[in-house]
């Protein structure tokens, strides 16, 4: 399963910012939620799987993350807030079903939501 993190969703530069190299890696890093540690940003394959999977369903997932006590996903504004950092924060991605995964720019803030692999054993 690849689980999309609830509780924070984060204003970052992506790590090429003069200045701003270790941030979004900090907030990574001490992220955890409840007994669940090891949090990551998603990569260009997993950022692509959430757009593929939650692209023009944004109302179904919002409610899920709400009711589950946390914070709605940025689906789009007049910013590019409604952009997320993927691949290392070296690109970035919308939950929109159109749009690409581009290069992230120096000089802009991105929302920054972590994902975690959780492998289930059923018996």
């Amino acid at each position: 399963l690849l689980l999309l993190s609830l509780r924070e969703e984060w204003d970052v530069y992506a790590p090429a910012a003069e200045g701003h190299e270790q941030e979004m890696w900090q907030l990574t890093a001490a992220y955890s939620e409840g007994a669940l540690s090891g949090w990551s940003v998603p990569s260009k394959d997993e950022a692509s799987l959430l757009k593929k999977r939650y692209g023009g369903a944004f109302e179904d997932l919002n409610n899920t993350i709400e009711l589950l006590g946390g914070e709605a996903i940025t689906i789009s504004d007049k910013s590019n807030n409604s952009r997320y950092l993927c691949e290392e924060g070296t690109k970035t991605f919308n939950f929109a079903e159109s749009g690409s995964i581009t290069t992230a720019g120096k000089k802009v803030k991105y929302r920054l939501r972590l994902v975690k692999k959780v492998h289930l054993i059923v018996k």
